[in-house]
């Protein structure tokens, strides 16, 4: 009787130091299930705990409790920066917190204004390093990324022009001009929401046919 007692508490015992170290593996060595980078937009007053669930979400955690613990014991909540973020689900918790919490520091901040053309939006990629001259180009040949975008697929679509959302972007100094323009289009296609396709379809119209109509829109009126 008294070695089964025994035999009990050996056994609790190595299955809580087998949990903690399983728990601790998923915290610090964990990846999460997809494999290429995507954007990840942190929103202004968003909470660690809703965070995780979105990185959950996006597969790039493989758990929310893990990255939510990660945060708390390293009592790094209020240095997490809000913005868009090029993540992947080859990254681990810790170098996911890295990157949101030193955006500056890995990242160039590049800003695109409302109303920017693609011509100014290559400029400002050239004055930060970058490769302006590629991004202008693919954005005026995008066939590859019309296979790659469902709201491509129409054959009036000639030029990115349109669906390049403009937004504050952090980007790595080797980021290539091809990466740049994934960006800007994820961030359009996480922008339209599935009430907004609804909405253009219920009204006959393509969204390249709203995009066309909003540019012009926006040349004829340069204010709010």
């Amino acid at each position: 009787m008294k070695y089964k007692k025994y035999l009990i508490i050996i056994l609790i015992a190595v299955l809580l130091v087998g949990g903690l170290f399983y728990f601790r593996k998923q915290v610090y060595y964990s990846h999460g299930s997809r494999e290429d980078s995507k954007s990840f937009e942190i929103k202004k007053g968003e909470g660690s705990a809703e965070i995780a669930e979105s990185l959950k979400n996006d597969g790039l955690i493989s758990g929310k409790l893990y990255f939510y613990y990660y945060v708390q014991l390293h009592k790094i909540k209020s240095k997490i920066m809000p913005g868009v973020y090029s993540l992947s689900g080859n990254m681990t918790i810790p170098e996911i917190v890295q990157v949101i919490t030193n955006p500056e520091s890995q990242f160039i901040k590049i800003t695109f204004p409302e109303g920017f053309t693609a011509e100014q939006m290559a400029e400002r990629l050239t004055e930060s390093g970058l490769d302006g001259e590629g991004f202008l180009e693919i954005v005026k040949n995008p066939e590859n990324f019309k296979k790659r975008y469902s709201y491509l697929t129409s054959e009036s679509v000639e030029t990115l022009e349109g669906y390049l959302f403009p937004d504050t972007y952090f980007f790595k100094p080797e980021t290539s001009a091809e990466s740049i323009v994934g960006r800007l289009l994820d961030t359009f296609d996480q922008k339209l929401s599935d009430q907004m396709r609804a909405y253009i379809s219920k009204q006959g119209k393509s969204i390249n046919e709203i995009v066309t109509m909003a540019s012009l829109v926006e040349k004829e009126v340069q204010s709010a």
